[in-house]
């Protein structure tokens, strides 16, 4: 009994401690969204504030009751790549269905405590049978059974009321695996949802950096319609004056139609991406984008990025997670092959139509033993079938830490060309830029054609939009292996 009030003890202490942290998530992250967005109409602050009345924590209401911070999607920007992904995991669906599992997970613990705990019930019931009548003599006489101070009864109604509680005393130790098993697979729950924030933050950084890329080719096409204005000015002027050629204008009028129809459809690429950007944050972004453009070297040697992710990668530890719990469901099983023991005590409230001793016994107490001999191999089947999912999940962990080698390393490639590549666009922009100004000087010498003057232009065009392309690019891969390692901005509930 000491241990059962001991176990009462530690699950009333799980039970306070435990849920807060997934409803100190829901608090901090689906604060004053609405439910058809949050998942669940349970999230808002009234439902959660029950519990901590319940159970007085002044840390822990401290800790959930904490103001959310305002929404940087509310200020008047520049908003930057974590602004964007704090703002998305407020409202994102996927990471609202991840939240419900994890805190699932937690109720499942809460339940497994409550298969170690006292059972305590209220019993009543009415029995009717059809009233016995005693033959003549002989084996039909049944006096001595029903009379004086017997413990049998012919009476045809009984009524009974009584209070009987039910304690498990041992149950081959499983109940104790459960726990723990429950234990990790919150754990490995809490993981999943990391994972997930680390492939929306991927998904927000895709998105934004296209908004980026776009609203900066906007501006390179916006360059251009000035300068082949400038141009189509020029030669009209040279036209009117007789040193230059109507051909010359209509290819320099034809460039700059061109030049404004991309323009348009530029613009209306920049469009899509910031509806593609709202989508995935969840509301209208209309806050210009800051462009935190910080050159990061890609490191010499993958190796230690390897390291760094198979520690911080949420989805490797909830691995690992996995592997813990299908080694505690193994034990769960072995728990079968031993013997169980339980006590049940019944207050009997009433009684009616009893015999005298029976309605005389106000309690009894029974202490119950059961040894399973045979049971037609069903609890070795089931040990060999929770042994065969604990190698299935040490062969998902070793799958993931292959994949995730292959990311990082994928990853890092990639940021290392991207460096690369920038540095030889940038030469290549100052080049063509070059090759343009000494393009207009010949042109105006009547040392190079109109023509030489347009490729120029069509060059320099080019190699801008090859650079902002690349710049976007760079900053996206780096992007790209802080969440192959596992490195996103923290989020305001951890």
């Amino acid at each position: 009994m000491l241990a059962a009030l001991a176990l009462l003890a530690a699950g009333a202490g799980c039970a306070d401690g435990r849920p807060r942290e997934p409803e100190h998530y829901r608090a901090a992250l689906l604060k004053d969204v609405p439910p058809a967005v949050a998942g669940t109409p349970s999230v808002a602050p009234a439902a959660t504030a029950a519990p901590e009345a319940a159970t007085p924590n002044p840390e822990a209401e401290r800790t959930v009751a904490a103001p959310a911070p305002a929404d940087p999607l509310d200020g008047p920007g520049p908003l930057s790549l974590a602004d964007c992904y704090r703002s998305a995991i407020a409202r994102n669906a996927r990471l609202g269905l991840a939240g419900e599992s994890w805190l699932q997970t937690v109720l499942r613990r809460d339940q497994a405590i409550a298969g170690v705990l006292p059972r305590v019930t209220v019993h009543g019931s009415y029995f009717r049978q059809d009233e016995f009548k005693a033959g003549g003599g002989g084996g039909g006489d049944l006096a001595g059974f029903g009379g004086g101070g017997s413990g049998f009864s012919v009476e045809p109604d009984r009524r009974e009321a009584s209070v009987q509680l039910r304690q498990p005393l041992f149950k081959g130790f499983k109940e104790f695996a459960g726990l723990r098993q429950a234990d990790r697979l919150s754990e490995a729950a809490r993981e999943a949802l990391r994972e997930e924030e680390r492939l929306v933050f991927l998904l927000v950084a895709q998105d934004f950096f296209s908004v980026l890329l776009a609203e900066a080719q906007v501006k390179t096409r916006e360059a251009a319609v000035g300068l082949g204005g400038e141009r189509a000015r020029e030669v009209q002027a040279r036209r009117e004056s007789g040193l230059a050629r109507k051909t010359e204008l209509l290819s320099v009028q034809t460039q700059l139609a061109q030049d404004e129809a991309a323009l348009e459809r530029a613009r209306n690429d920049a469009a899509i991406a910031r509806t593609r950007l709202g989508v995935v944050v969840g509301r209208e972004v209309t806050q210009p984008l800051a462009d935190e453009s910080a050159e990061r070297p890609a490191p010499e040697d993958p190796a230690p990025l390897l390291a760094t992710a198979t520690e911080r990668r949420p989805d490797v530890r909830a691995r690992a997670r996995e592997i813990a719990a299908a080694e505690e469901a193994v034990s769960v099983q072995q728990g079968d092959l031993w013997p169980s023991a339980d006590v049940t005590a019944n207050w009997y409230v009433h009684r009616d139509g009893f015999s005298e001793v029976q309605q005389a016994t106000d309690w009894d107490v029974t202490l119950g033993l059961e040894y399973p001999l045979f049971e037609g191999g069903a609890a070795r089947a089931r040990i060999r079938e929770a042994q065969s999912a604990l190698r299935q999940a040490r062969l998902r962990h070793a799958a993931l830490l292959r994949q995730v080698a292959g990311e990082v390393r994928e990853t890092w490639l990639g940021l290392r060309s991207s460096a690369r590549l920038y540095a030889q666009f940038e030469a290549s922009a100052r080049l063509a830029e070059e090759n343009f100004r000494l393009s207009q000087e010949e042109y105006r010498q009547g040392l190079a054609s109109n023509l030489e003057v347009l490729a120029a232009q069509n060059q320099l065009q080019a190699a801008r939009l090859d650079l902002e392309r690349q710049r976007c690019q760079r900053l996206l891969d780096e992007a790209a292996l802080d969440a192959a390692l596992g490195r996103i901005p923290e989020t305001t509930w951890k």
